[in-house]
């Protein structure tokens, strides 16, 4: 038993891998007042909204669109095609790159990293698709977790099975045990005796 809550355990830790966990979208997304996103923020054909203290723990990746941002972003800001706005209270720890559009900031906003804008496609289809890579890392680690989830029933089962299919043998060598002692005592003939170990082993 001991086992299965190891299985368990490491199965709950492969799941919660941080940076694994990802909200791709097509079309507009908004994340709300307050709210936080751990891991990603994928959105391709969409404009996005990050509202004040609003936070993304990740990197945010657009295909095309535009970024309205006033939260913080812990990544990086990464467009394909579109502009990227921080307001007032914006604050990204990564870098900001684009391929083309303009990249905004209110008096206020902080950006930790370094901006690039009207990038050449090779340098920002580069930067992009090597994101999405990184992006990939749930798909191994959700198969894992799916296989150790497996094992840990397949675990929990096989005792069941193995009780189940010792019951009946337990009870016939219980029955020829008295049987014995009853033949030993006298109480039955060997003639006797035999017939009804027969039987008895016939029920197996």
């Amino acid at each position: 038993m001991k086992r299965v809550y190891l299985i368990f355990f490491l199965l709950m830790m492969t799941l919660a891998a941080p940076g694994c966990a990802t909200v791709s979208t097509s079309g507009d997304y908004t994340l709300q007042q307050g709210k936080t996103l751990r891991g990603n923020l994928v959105v391709t054909s969409g404009n996005a909204t990050l509202e004040e203290a609003s936070r993304v723990t990740g990197d945010v990746i657009m295909t095309s669109g535009n970024l309205q941002a006033n939260g913080e972003v812990d990544g990086n800001i990464l467009l394909t095609s579109g502009n990227v706005s921080l307001g007032p209270q914006a604050i990204v720890r990564g870098d900001i790159t684009a391929t083309s559009g303009n990249v905004s900031q209110a008096e206020g906003a902080q950006v930790r990293g370094e901006i690039s804008s009207n990038q050449s496609a090779v340098t920002i289809g580069g930067a992009f698709f090597a994101r999405l890579f990184g992006l990939l890392c749930c798909a191994p680690l959700l198969l894992i977790g799916g296989l150790i989830f497996l094992l840990a029933v397949l675990l929990r089962r096989k005792p069941t099975a193995v009780s189940a299919d010792q019951g009946p043998v337990e009870a016939t060598s219980e029955k020829l045990k008295n049987l014995k002692q009853m033949f030993d005592e006298g109480l039955i003939t060997e003639a006797e005796y035999e017939a009804k170990k027969a039987e008895i082993l016939a029920e197996m």
